[in-house]
């Protein structure tokens, strides 16, 4: 089985990235999140013409076993990909996958989650070492997210670049946000939460102008 994708992280770099930033980081919070529960990322980059949308919904959550929805939209198709993780905690793997059409689902490899999901991680081609970590926060509504900024040294292609992750141990769904400049200041890519809310209940929250 895949290595289990209930929590994203933002970005991921080769071999020694920090393990908080590799392709698999499993959940750390499961109690802070319930069915219905969703999260929303813009993505964008120096090459990306359009931002591109990624939705996380939790469908289900019963003991051993989590049902996580990905949506990708990338301004002109809007797709669902349904993934079923088993196993306890942390520990949790993608034992199923289903492309979903309205509430039908397309049964799919389970290693076709990470494909689904490659248009929103940048490619790094070497990671120098953690540089140095701060206290921030992050208004997302009326919520305000205590995080550790944690800013690294990076190689994109040729270019030697920063690359700065938002982490919280109070958000369930990986890391909060983050962002990769050249040396000349040059956005080459950005990660960021833009919204979250519960479908069941309505609520919604949404990042701050």
């Amino acid at each position: 089985s895949e290595p289990a994708a209930s929590a994203l992280p933002l970005l991921a770099g080769p071999q020694e990235a920090p393990a908080a930033m590799t392709s698999a980081t499993p959940m750390e919070a499961p109690s802070l999140r319930a069915p219905g529960d969703y999260v929303v990322f813009r993505f964008s980059g120096e090459r990306d013409k359009h931002p591109l949308l990624l939705t996380e919904r939790l469908v289900a959550q019963q003991e051993d076993v989590t049902v996580i929805d990905y949506t990708v939209d990338d301004g002109t198709t809007r797709k669902t990909m349904r993934a079923r993780m088993v196993g306890p905690g942390t520990e949790q793997r993608i034992a199923s996958a289903a492309l979903m059409d309205g509430d039908l689902e397309g049964p799919v490899p389970a290693a076709a989650v990470d494909a689904f999901l490659a248009k929103t991680l940048p490619a790094i081609d070497a990671n120098g070492g953690a540089e140095r970590s701060e206290r921030t926060s992050l208004r997302l509504g009326a919520r305000t997210i205590d995080c550790t900024r944690t800013t690294y040294k990076v190689k994109v292609g040729k270019r030697d670049a920063t690359m700065s992750v938002l982490a919280s141990d109070a958000f369930a769904w990986g890391d909060v946000g983050g962002e990769i400049r050249s040396m000349d200041g040059t956005l080459l890519y950005k990660a960021e939460l833009v919204a979250e809310g519960n479908t069941q209940v309505g609520a919604v929250a949404q990042k701050s102008p």
